[in-house]
């Protein structure tokens, strides 16, 4: 489900056309504006409020503005790069980001026509601009030239396309996100039963003979499992979902739990013994992961392992 658009650029990128566009055309639909502005505050905090909060909302920059601006005048106090990871992944996911550009003459000339204060200089915007375009270099957004008002319509049909076709009635647990069909972060293996966990865990070696293997603590916090999770890619994780508790950065649980969630519902590879007792939080969360995310198996059958291992070799081609 798209749950909002993100438009990034330099000033006089037109960016700020293009939202007010947006804005004009879905309004009918339901859709508004948010302009996101630097503010002195836990900048992975409140994005992450911003994001998850988000319904139908157009964004005049968001966290992407904050880590090239912030580099230029804060001396990179924004996000730490596990931050930056899990932002990035669930923007990706659930919004259309858009970067916007355009020529140096372009900008210039706007900067100039526009006589506007500004902070920031016209011979700046050009490094910022290559600012955004190193930030969006491996990242799968749209890009989009606004030297001309053509390229500007194309994109604007463009985006109705994705949008009402994102409302076609689609469920979202058959269809594999496009981050999933990159790569897997991990897998997660959990059974009740230690020596069927460590079959499994010798299985997946076979693939993937340098992979790591790691225990899931009770007792981590959001904070930690964030950090864990964005630093250990290439691993295997064993047991079942801790207890998140609230961790010393105040961050709003609510949303940092939904946060996790989303992006390890399809970010990691599942493998669950069908026979493990869970309780119904866990049963309902692993009942509703994605059929392309999730290999279940029955540690009371003799051929699971069997299973497991044919499904290994179809299901990953690659780990990031």
């Amino acid at each position: 489900m798209i749950k909002g658009i993100l438009v990034e650029g330099v000033d006089c990128s037109g960016k700020t056309t293009l939202v007010t566009r947006l804005k004009t055309d879905l309004s009918s639909y339901g859709w508004d504006s948010q302009t996101c502005c630097h503010r002195s505050e836990d900048q992975f905090d409140r994005y992450l409020q911003i994001y998850c909060n988000s319904d139908r909302i157009i964004f005049d920059r968001g966290h992407f503005s904050e880590i090239v601006y912030g580099d230029l005048w804060r001396k990179s106090r924004h996000f730490q790069q596990w931050e930056i990871e899990w932002l990035n992944e669930y923007v990706l996911m659930h919004f259309i980001v858009i970067w916007c550009y355009a020529s140096e003459e372009c900008l210039k000339k706007r900067y100039t026509q526009q006589g506007i204060n500004r902070k920031i200089k016209v011979d700046q915007l050009i490094h910022i601009q290559t600012a955004f375009e190193n930030l969006f270099q491996h990242n799968s957004v749209i890009k989009y030239c606004s030297d001309s008002f053509v390229s500007l319509d194309k994109l604007v049909d463009m985006i109705y396309y994705l949008i009402h076709q994102d409302n076609e009635g689609i469920n979202e647990h058959d269809i594999i996100p496009p981050l999933a069909k990159e790569a897997y972060w991990g897998i997660i293996v959990h059974s009740n039963i230690s020596y069927f966990e460590k079959l499994i865990v010798e299985e997946i070696k076979v693939h993937f003979p340098d992979i790591s293997i790691k225990m899931l603590s009770n007792k981590i916090t959001v904070d930690s499992f964030l950090k864990e999770y964005s630093s250990t890619k290439r691993t295997v994780f064993i047991g079942c979902l801790p207890h998140l508790a609230s961790n010393a950065r105040t961050l709003n649980s609510q949303d940092a739990t939904l946060l996790l969630n989303d992006l390890i519902r399809h970010k990691f590879l599942w493998i669950i013994d069908e026979t493990s007792k869970c309780s119904e939080n866990y049963l309902k969360f692993y009942q509703e992961l994605p059929l392309h995310n999730k290999i279940s198996v029955s540690s009371d059958k003799p051929n699971s392992i069997k299973n497991v291992r044919n499904q290994i070799a179809t299901r990953i081609n690659s780990f990031i």
